[in-house]
């Protein structure tokens, strides 16, 4: 005891040098944090800011290319035109008033007046992407209208050069069409070079408009000229059908190329217009990336003189971590002399425990009849409670000894119980073997009740197997019908097809007959004919003679074919009657063989269910056997 509170008052003694310490190393280690904390909150608003202006240098450049991009017609440049000028204000305004969720911060004071100057640049920078915008659906027309046009020109200048080559090729001599044909494939060239001035922009596109129009007027007169001719410009019409062809596709195409450049005369101005900003807009946007640029290298200077906090931070870090070194020192100390004072009171405590292990020595031999030494160390209590499960245990046994003294006095009167059973059990068991005997019977009566059934089962198999047969036989039976009546129907249409055969053999023999009697008369005219010429027709008569009696002879030939015709027409018809009356047969015993296969379906479903049942009878009789 004396140990342990010198230990404690060394321990007392140590505790304030601990706490001097420890606040010490407290206060420097939250300066250290609220300096590096408010050099990170610098640095950070420093880096978002710069962020800021590097993106906006970045939007300068991005917006002028969109701009330039949207003023020749791309669709997707008007979209990021409009988010990158939606981007760019956003910036603008954090830099001035600060972002909502506080991560830039509003400008210092020392870089406003770069700041209002690239505000003032912007205001008219973004007042011309407005007017591009604004210009879209104008852009957008001339432009779809320019590819129209660039996609159909190709063809009419080679359908024209088509046309004046073959004008040159078959009618060398026709100068002026030629001339005509050759003009009209200038100016179909002039049109385009109109077309790419005018989508280029400059002074010039006005001018070019009137001159596109112009051209396209006269490109119409001259080819409409060359397929229907005109007599006020001397122009005659193209007869030749190769170049009528070519000149009919150049109206047709012409026809969408002069109102696609009536659009784009319309839209000259806007055109222009749209290009002179463009031009402002890439001059601005030189302007606007430098002065981005100025304003991030200002930034990024002004950041420069935040890093005098993190510099603190660091120093007060060092001086912590020293106040920290002598903290450990001091609690190594304290606990040092912490360590001895447990020290001592662990040996008082272990003499204690080998004083009580000596007394239980004997408890573990099986003596209860030790008692511990109850003491104020820390083995007291331990020694109390092992007193009382010693008294318990003294109670324990004693009650194992009267629980065994009436244990054996039960286990004599369930011997005697037994030997009565015993003798209970042999008078069951002679009454058991009568009943034994009794069953026996019964079980041979049914087991020839189960034979008599499965014979009765075998029958009703053999008798479903016969209808199933018959059912297989009928099936087969209607198969064949129906293929007899498919093949008669087959043979009743081709005899039909052989009687409208004979029909048109009939028809032909018509024909022959015509044919014999033009040319009996035709015998009897030149008959009369070479008779009148006398002398010199004598030969020509002979002729006509032969001629007369072969005419006799077909006619007479066709009349035999015509009434063999008929007799094979009649033959055929009655051939398909017959066939007919077979067919209703064959369908009628289809059907009748039908009709019994229906009842021997039934047959079998009924073999089937008295077989199922005959089978229950043998298998419930089976089975009652075996239970007896």
């Amino acid at each position: 005891m004396r140990v342990t509170k010198s230990a404690t008052d060394a321990s007392a003694g140590l505790g304030r040098p601990i706490l001097v310490w420890g606040v010490l190393f407290t206060l420097l280690a939250i300066l250290t944090g609220l300096a590096i904390l408010k050099g990170n909150q610098l640095e950070r608003a420093g880096r978002e800011t710069s962020q800021v202006t590097g993106k906006m240098r970045l939007l300068s450049q991005q917006m002028t290319t969109q701009a330039l991009s949207a003023s020749q017609g791309a669709q997707q440049s008007f979209l990021l035109l409009k988010q990158y000028e939606s981007e760019f204000s956003n910036a603008l305004s954090e830099l001035i008033s600060g972002s909502e969720d506080g991560q830039v911060e509003p400008l210092p004071p020392e870089l406003m007046p770069e700041l209002e100057q690239i505000s003032g640049q912007w205001e008219q920078y973004s007042g011309d992407i407005d007017a591009i915008l604004q210009s879209r659906e104008s852009i957008t027309r001339a432009t779809q209208a320019a590819i129209k046009v660039q996609e159909k020109l190709p063809q009419l200048m080679s359908d024209s050069e088509k046309i004046a080559d073959t004008l040159r090729k078959r009618l060398p001599s026709s100068g002026r069409q030629i001339y005509f044909a050759t003009y009209q494939l200038a100016i179909a060239q002039k049109i385009q070079n109109n077309l790419n001035t005018l989508l280029n922009g400059g002074v010039e596109a006005l001018s070019v408009a009137d001159e596109l129009s112009k051209n396209t007027e006269r490109f119409s007169q001259v080819v409409d000229g060359m397929l229907t001719g005109n007599t006020k410009l001397g122009i005659s019409r193209v007869s030749i059908s190769s170049a009528r062809e070519a000149i009919t596709r150049v109206v047709s195409d012409f026809g969408d190329i002069a109102d696609q450049a009536g659009l784009l005369v319309e839209a000259a101005p806007d055109l222009y217009q749209v290009k002179e900003v463009a031009r402002n807009i890439e001059a601005q946007g030189r302007l606007l990336f430098e002065g981005t640029g100025r304003l991030e290298g200002s930034v990024q200077e002004y950041n420069h003189g935040n890093e005098l906090w993190v510099k603190l931070g660091f120093a007060l870090g060092i001086l912590a971590l020293l106040a920290f070194f002598m903290l450990l020192m001091s609690v190594y100390r304290s606990t040092r002399g912490q360590l001895l004072a447990t020290k001592a009171a662990n040996d008082d405590n272990q003499r204690a425990i080998l004083t009580l292990l000596d007394e239980m020595s004997s408890l573990a031999d099986g003596d209860l009849t030790v008692q511990a030494t109850v003491t104020e160390s820390i083995t007291g209590a331990i020694a109390d409670s092992t007193n009382y499960a010693i008294e318990a245990l003294r109670s324990l046994v004693t009650a194992i000894n009267r629980a065994a003294s009436n244990v054996a006095r039960t286990s004599r009167s369930t011997r005697e119980t037994a030997l009565r059973l015993s003798e209970a059990s042999e008078e069951q068991a002679r009454k058991i073997v009568s009943t034994s005997e009794s069953i026996s019977d019964l079980t041979d009566s049914i087991n020839k009740v189960s034979q008599s059934a499965e014979r009765s089962a075998t029958v009703a198999d053999q008798s479903l197997n016969i209808a199933n047969k018959g059912v297989e036989t009928v099936r087969r039976t209607i198969e064949g019908m129906d293929s007899i009546r498919e093949n008669i129907q087959d043979t009743s249409k081709r005899i039909k097809r052989l009687g409208e055969s004979s029909q048109e053999i009939g028809d032909i023999v018509g024909l022959i007959t015509d044919i014999a009697d033009q040319t009996n008369i035709l015998a009897l005219n030149a008959a009369i004919q070479a008779s009148s010429a006398g002398e010199g027709g004598r030969g020509f008569a002979v002729v006509a003679d032969e001629v007369q009696r072969l005419a006799e002879r077909a006619s007479n030939a066709s009349k035999q074919i015509e009434t063999l015709v008929k007799t094979i027409q009649a033959d055929t018809n009655e051939a398909i009657q017959s066939m007919e009356k077979s067919t209703a047969n064959v369908v009628s015993g289809a059907h009748q063989a039908k009709d019994a296969g229906h009842a021997l379906e039934e047959i079998e479903q009924v073999s089937t269910r008295l077989a199922e049942f005959i089978k229950g009878i043998s298998e419930e009789a089976r089975e009652q056997s075996l239970v007896s």
